[in-house]
């Protein structure tokens, strides 16, 4: 059997901390398992051949193999019949996504359903994914900084984020809505031409 330390070190993490290895130590030794994740949970609408499944890690991964490619769209598209879900594939980002896949764009700027629902930080040179997928869902908001912002400036991940229609959408089109508060800011530090030290 292979240690702990050697295995996180096989995923990329070349020097990851004692803290880490002995709470994954303890984890693993543990002889009850986390409650496993139902599709009877779900906020959304699913496929009707989703309903009364569980989720494990092979729901969206190969056991023996890392195929990230249907892991972030086929996977949820697989189960999710939502509007915003069934979406994706008229919206400008699987356009991104199909783009990177054909090698007309840099690696990395295709957007999946994972890039927003399930966010990556690189880690001494290792790709770390969030698989707390409602991590950035409710409230929405929560997606500006680690996802939107990754591409967008604030003042349109504000306005996309506040446009119920362009949400439900996957994102087709501009903002319906526009919220002041940055205009508001900026104003305040605009002075007039003339202005003196008055």
């Amino acid at each position: 059997p292979r240690t702990i330390k050697k295995q996180i070190k096989e995923l990329g993490w070349k020097e990851p901390p004692d803290s880490v290895i002995a709470a994954l130590d303890i984890y693993l030794k543990d002889p009850s398992p986390a409650p496993v994740m139902s599709t009877a949970e779900a906020r959304v609408a699913l496929k009707a051949e989703a309903h009364g499944e569980t989720l494990t890690c092979m729901s969206c991964h190969g056991p023996h193999e890392q195929e990230l490619q249907f892991a972030r769209v086929e996977a949820c598209l697989s189960c999710h019949a939502d509007e915003h879900s069934v979406s994706y594939e008229t919206s400008p980002h699987y356009n991104t996504w199909q783009a990177e896949l054909l090698g007309l764009a840099e690696p990395g700027t295709g957007v999946t359903c994972a890039t927003c629902h399930m966010p990556g930080k690189v880690r001494k040179d290792a790709v770390i994914t969030n698989h707390n997928q409602n991590d950035t869902l409710y409230p929405n908001e929560k997606m500006i900084r680690p996802v939107c912002m990754e591409c967008h400036g604030l003042g349109f991940a504000i306005d996309a984020l506040a446009d119920p229609a362009l949400i439900t959408n996957n994102f087709s089109g501009q903002p319906d809505r526009h919220i002041e508060s940055i205009d508001w800011a900026v104003n305040r530090v605009e002075q007039p031409a003339d202005a003196g030290n008055e």
